[in-house]
């Protein structure tokens, strides 16, 4: 038993309008909370990857687990590495090969470098070159002391 008197209510035309704000609010809040906390995520990440480069730089290894330079001296003659490289890892221009003794690198880039080369180098993945040996490799490319600077060699200072 409704009566006609109610739908013209101000109290109630009030309370309508007031639900129905509320439920433009919420449908607004909810399309946009997901987007907000996308770009939270996504900022908090950027902030971890960009502010903090030093935690990063650490987790990157500059020795390999457990190598065998010796043994990497074999491997880097028996695989083949030297042919571009020269015997020990100074480069050749003939072959456009850079120098990689020692190497500039850390083991993590240079394992990677070696999987999924950019340039002129072949790929060696881990059934043609394992893990070991190329970290027995970049142990013996490690153990290859830095060339003398040019200033410290007398006959380029005369």
């Amino acid at each position: 038993m409704s009566s006609p008197n109610l739908d013209k209510n101000p109290d109630r035309s009030k309370r309508e309008k007031r639900v129905k704000r509320i439920s433009i609010v919420n449908s607004f809040v909810c399309r946009v909370e997901p987007r907000i906390s996308t770009f939270s995520l996504v900022l908090t990440a950027a902030i971890f990857v960009f502010a903090f480069p030093v935690a990063r730089a650490q987790q990157s290894s500059d020795t390999p687990p457990a190598s065998n330079a010796q043994n990497g001296k074999k491997l880097f003659v028996a695989d083949g590495c030297y042919e571009c490289h020269g015997r020990e890892g100074q480069g050749a221009t003939q072959t456009g090969a850079p120098r990689i003794g020692p190497p500039q690198l850390s083991f993590d880039g240079f394992q990677s470098y070696v999987r999924k080369p950019m340039n002129q180098m072949p790929p060696y993945t881990g059934k043609a070159i394992p893990d070991q040996d190329l970290a027995d490799i970049y142990a013996f490319l490690k153990s290859i002391p830095m060339p003398p600077k040019g200033k410290d060699i007398p006959l380029l200072n005369k």
